[in-house]
């Protein structure tokens, strides 16, 4: 009998505690649609304020994947000089095919370079009037991937500089760094953003939350004169602000999604132009969860702060 009281007070207590939560959201919606433009306002500023650190991840995700693996195989690129003989170029062909540092070699003659040019700077008949072929033959090296520091690298292009025929070695290993520590400042600079634009939204949840109490105060007056308690007359408020969150991160979403589709088709001629293909991507959905969490736990800290005072 004792168990079956037990059993029947927990089934209860837990039915009234999903039903006061389930009443705490119908008044929070009740009270956003009471007063629509309002409400869409204050989630479309959330949802601008959270649009310019999420799209700046989107930005650094971009940036990441058009490098593709740029940090896992560095190129060395050797120039001869002109003039070299087809006996040393043989000969520099078979010494770099046996390198192990070396993962593959790619000969590009003075003609095809001469080519090139022509297609990329666009000199129609100008080069044609040359005597003589001013582009150096090229080797252009794969390295190893496990050769993926300057450390490791330097001694490689030391090694190639001192080949007879060798003119100048250029290595990216340098570029590609300086395009890590850019990603890297970038990634500290949007950490600074959602930081300081997290702190902005929990003080515009805070702020409205704190008018719409002043408003209700009547109400709240009323609840509290026929007993009910202070969790009961809060919840509702801290639901306003988990809505306010929630309304305005799907609102950011909105906007990375529209400004990407916008971008899209200038990326992909800019993209065109290297020869190259790439598509501009949005808010992955992981990210996107990570957003609406984010901006959940902001409305309901801001709620719960503009109740503390």
């Amino acid at each position: 009998m004792r168990e079956n009281t037990s059993t029947y007070k927990k089934h209860t207590f837990l039915t009234l505690f999903f039903w006061h939560h389930f009443l705490a959201m119908k008044t929070a919606l009740r009270r956003l649609f009471a007063s629509p433009v309002s409400a869409i306002i204050v989630c479309v500023v959330i949802g601008l304020t959270l649009a310019l650190p999420t799209g700046l991840m989107v930005l650094l995700q971009n940036t990441q994947f058009l490098s593709g693996g740029l940090d896992k195989t560095a190129q060395v690129s050797i120039y001869l000089k002109l003039g070299v003989s087809q006996n040393q170029m043989n000969e520099l062909n078979r010494v770099l095919h046996q390198d192990q540092a070396i993962q593959q070699v790619e000969y590009i003659s003075p003609e095809q370079g001469m080519d090139e040019l022509e297609k990329t700077m666009q000199f129609g008949s100008a080069l044609k009037e040359l005597k003589q072929n001013p582009i150096p033959a090229v080797f252009v090296l794969n390295v190893a991937p496990s050769f993926s520091t300057s450390e490791e690298i330097q001694p490689l292009v030391s090694r190639l500089e001192r080949l007879p025929g060798v003119d100048y070695v250029q290595s990216d290993i340098q570029w590609a760094k300086r395009l890590k520590a850019i990603r890297t400042l970038l990634h500290d600079v949007m950490n600074a953003l959602f930081l300081l634009f997290g702190f902005a939204v929990l003080v515009i949840i805070s702020h409205t939350i704190h008018l719409a109490m002043q408003g209700y105060r009547d109400e709240i007056e009323v609840l509290k004169l026929i007993g009910a308690g202070t969790r009961f007359i809060r919840r509702p408020f801290l639901y306003s602000g988990i809505f306010y969150g929630l309304f305005g991160s799907l609102f950011a979403w909105l906007f990375i999604e529209l400004l990407v589709i916008f971008l899209r088709p200038s990326v992909a001629r800019l993209v065109g132009l290297y020869h190259a293909s790439f598509s501009l991507q949005g808010v992955s959905f992981h990210a996107g969860l990570s957003l609406i969490g984010l901006s959940i736990g902001l409305g309901w800290m801001g709620s719960w702060l503009s109740m503390k005072r």
